[in-house]
């Protein structure tokens, strides 16, 4: 998608709807999706951002690197001059309003579902750290 088609993060985009979380109704931060299924938005794996206060003129575009279950590393550049900020690895949740999608955390969820790092190699650690059984 070219940089000037991003989609903002409460944009509707063409991410296929996989199947739930499996918890009842809970919020489940640890299995995937379930193969076939259709009842939950995916996240974007490109978004622009504007959330948690930045604003328009602080907007940041954030692109998914990689994804295993419910734990992705994001690349977060600003959108102004492309300057790469660091990389935010997050914990996907499942949220429910207006239908259930996977949704990328706030800035009060960064601790326990993210983390915010300046090199991609600390992120790889975060990462295999979160998806380590």
């Amino acid at each position: 998608m070219p940089d000037d088609q991003i989609p903002p993060q409460n944009a509707s985009t063409s991410a296929p709807l996989l199947c739930g979380d499996s918890t009842g109704g809970e919020n489940d931060t640890q299995s995937a999706p379930e193969p076939g299924c259709t009842d939950v938005r995916v996240i974007a794996d490109r978004f622009r951002w504007t959330g948690d206060g930045l604003g328009p003129a602080g907007a940041v575009i954030l692109k998914q690197l990689k994804r295993e279950g419910k734990i992705a590393i994001y690349e977060r550049t600003r959108e102004r001059d492309g300057k790469l900020e660091g990389y935010e690895v997050i914990k996907i949740r499942v949220k429910f309003s207006n239908g259930r999608y996977e949704a990328y955390p706030s800035a009060n969820d960064f601790g326990p579902y993210a983390r915010f790092v300046t090199t991609l190699a600390r992120a790889e650690e975060v990462f295999r750290e979160w998806t380590q059984p």
